[in-house]
């Protein structure tokens, strides 16, 4: 039986691969024995999204924002509902089914070194030859604005580096430093001045406002929301050959989850309650200064509805 586990450790189990032409290995850039991981059920990745997206909402003081771990991953599947929120499109075989982002937390400096990957619908898994730097950073190549409403209001300045596991492949593949700009523009389009690398600079960076905001803000949540440990799995019998024990064993992880809506099994598997409290669908959170609220004001299924309430969630 294939192991269910999350989409990082398919990262670690494939080890090296040659990415944009140079050897790569994710890695690299997030310690397999250090990061601890972290799954988002679809009831509360579409309320991280629709929570990013909100007039309320507003980036934190990176001061006072932290992640529960010094490496912490977090992701979650693009499903047909956030699908539809965003307005995306069925775009074939490149269609996006799963993003996450590495997240390097340097206490000392509240500073934050984020690292995006992602996973095709068609399998094909990616992640970027650069991280983006929550906090000051003297070794920025290039800073962006981010956000999460189409204008500069708001924004949060990002800075750009190469990536560990970018350095390294570039060192493998024994490119010169002042190649680098040059071999990389070539490999993700060849733009004649020279934007395909800053195109995928900026695509790459499209997740982290929810990744590493809201979706943080929520495994942080002391209410609204339930977490599920699932335990390492080793497969260790000797009958069987490598590659197949690797496919059976996970790495530790953790399902973020709404009880009142999704259970989650033993192996990580999440699924949808059924005949769920009329009360409890769909809902969402807001942010205020003295912290993020859960609200459940949507009613569904069957029963008499209960009043609505807002649970406080402590900072």
């Amino acid at each position: 039986m294939v192991a269910n586990k999350p989409i990082i450790n398919l990262f670690w189990d494939r080890g090296a691969t040659r990415e944009h032409g140079i050897p790569v290995d994710l890695a690299d850039s997030a310690p397999p024995d250090k990061t601890q991981i972290f799954v988002l059920s679809p009831e509360v990745a579409l309320a991280a999204e629709k929570l990013v997206r909100s007039e309320s909402f507003k980036f934190p003081d990176l001061k006072d924002h932290h992640m529960p771990y010094e490496h912490t991953a977090i992701e979650y599947e693009i499903t047909p509902e956030i699908r539809a929120f965003r307005s995306l499109a069925p775009s074939g075989s490149q269609q996006i089914s799963h993003v996450g982002v590495h997240i390097w937390e340097i206490p000392k400096e509240s500073r934050f070194v984020c690292t995006p990957y992602w996973r095709f619908v068609s399998g094909a898994m990616q992640h970027s030859l650069f991280s983006y730097t929550l906090g000051v950073n003297e070794y920025d190549i290039h800073r962006i604005l981010l956000n999460t409403k189409g204008t500069a209001d708001g924004a949060i300045e990002t800075g750009v580096i190469m990536s560990l596991a970018g350095l390294r492949g570039f060192e493998a593949a024994k490119i010169p430093v002042n190649r680098i700009y040059e071999h990389l523009n070539a490999a993700f389009g060849g733009a004649p001045d020279g934007s395909s690398v800053m195109t995928h600079i900026h695509e790459s960076a499209v997740e982290i406002p929810v990744l590493a905001f809201a979706c943080a803000m929520l495994i942080n949540c002391k209410t609204g929301v339930e977490k599920k440990h699932v335990a390492e799995r080793k497969f260790r019998n000797s009958a069987y050959g490598a590659r197949l024990r690797k496919k059976m064993s996970s790495a530790a992880f953790t399902v973020v989850h709404l009880s009142a809506l999704e259970k989650v099994s033993d192996d990580g598997t999440i699924t949808s309650n059924v005949g769920m409290a009329a009360h409890y669908v769909r809902g969402h959170f807001k942010q205020r200064k003295s912290g993020v609220y859960w609200w459940s004001p949507f009613v569904r299924g069957s029963g008499e509805p209960r009043k609505r309430a807002a649970y406080a969630v402590k900072e």
